[in-house]
């Protein structure tokens, strides 16, 4: 139990230490909202249009 534990907080010191990590308090990109959501299985879904999120891959 005690080897445990100090894997468990070596490990989380390693992290913690890390200097690559990044905490920010707001956000410093965009977020774009995607149409989704869940429906029945025998329901008719609408599938969101792939193309409208990623045009540089539409084939014409």
């Amino acid at each position: 139990m005690w080897v445990l534990a100090g894997l468990v907080i070596s490990g989380a010191s390693l992290i913690a230490s890390n200097s690559d990590n990044l905490f920010y308090v707001k956000r410093p990109f965009d977020l774009e909202v995607m149409e989704t959501g869940y429906k029945f299985v025998w329901k008719q879904t609408e599938r969101p249009d792939y193309y409208k999120y990623h045009p540089e891959e539409k084939k014409e």
